[in-house]
């Protein structure tokens, strides 16, 4: 039988009196090891040695953290979707510092991770929409699909095909090119 060892951190070190600890995002690394990672209203980074880099925080105890971000070492940015219900966002969190770069209204919930390609950033929300916008946060268009794919997050392919798969079981495919 093998055994294995686990390290454990605890985040009461980083918020010693949390109203919930869950962690609802996903964990997500950059290229040097750090470790970002969302949870309740707050977004983190620790080094490699779990020291707290910086803590973002949204200073809204109705917004949450539900998706996978993506990290863009060349802007420097996180991208990630919130879950606050009409106050909902997708914002973009510098990795520097933690600071916000800028947020995005969509007016439902993004448990989406978006994907990045080309400088423009593709996820989907509540509002059963795929929303596209430049790295800079400015919106490009989006487009009614009057099919729930909340869960669901996008993936492009080699050929410029975005793929999304929807909640009563269809799987879209929009060419981005």
């Amino acid at each position: 039988m093998e055994t294995y060892q686990i390290n454990t951190f605890d985040l009461k070190q980083i918020e010693p009196d949390p109203p919930k600890m869950t962690i609802m995002g996903a964990i997500s690394f950059d290229s040097q090891g750090n470790i970002y990672l969302g949870f309740y209203h707050k977004y983190v980074s620790l080094d490699l040695n779990y020291n707290l880099r910086w803590k973002y925080d949204t200073q809204d105890e109705d917004i949450s953290f539900r998706s996978t971000p993506a990290i863009d070492e060349e802007t420097g940015r996180l991208y990630v979707g919130t879950k606050a219900n009409e106050k909902s966002k997708f914002i973009a969190i510098n990795l520097s510092d933690g600071s916000l770069a800028w947020a995005y209204d969509t007016g439902k919930d993004v448990y989406s991770s978006p994907s990045l390609k080309n400088g423009m950033l593709y996820f989907g929300s509540e509002a059963m929409k795929l929303h596209v916008l430049t790295i800079d946060g400015n919106l490009v268009y989006d487009i009614n699909f009057e099919e729930d794919f909340t869960w669901a997050s996008p993936i492009i392919d080699s050929q410029g095909i975005l793929y999304m798969g929807g909640m009563r079981g269809f799987v879209f495919a929009v060419d981005i090119n």
